[in-house]
């Protein structure tokens, strides 16, 4: 049987691998590198390679496949909300020189106007110097 002094270190030692565990967590590296996509790649390709940027938190490699256009505020989410995952992609909406998708966005937390959950998110995509780039997007076409 413990005698309450041994409760007490017992209970001690507890909290502390409590507290080590919270440290752990929160000092992890937590991103991965995401590669950019080949030249020429599709707009499907960009939009699936910035998707997974964006849930690896690689933002390096996120704004690498926008343009300058491309910014918070007008469609960039990388580094502003914590997105978790994305269905696959479909069909844009509107194959021409500009093209624009639509996904599901599953979002753990972000600024005021994004909540926690799943979202629709839009984004725009045009050639650039013969590449594809994002270059707008948010929560309307």
């Amino acid at each position: 049987m413990l005698s309450g002094r041994s409760w007490v270190v017992v209970g001690l030692m507890g909290v502390a691998c409590a507290a080590l565990l919270v440290v752990w967590q929160q000092t992890r590296p937590t991103a991965v590198d995401v590669r950019l996509p080949p030249a020429g790649a599709s707009h499907a390709v960009v939009l699936e390679t910035y998707l997974a940027a964006l849930v690896a938190e690689d933002c390096g490699t996120a704004t690498g496949l926008g343009d300058d256009t491309f910014t918070v505020g007008n469609g960039e989410l990388c580094g502003e909300v914590d997105v978790k995952a994305f269905e696959p992609i479909g069909e844009p909406a509107s194959p021409d020189a500009e093209v624009t998708y639509s996904t599901v966005l599953t979002v753990r937390g972000g600024d005021e106007t994004i909540g926690p959950g799943r979202l629709t998110w839009f984004y725009s995509l045009a050639k650039r110097d013969g590449e594809w780039r994002l270059v707008g997007g948010g929560s309307g076409p």
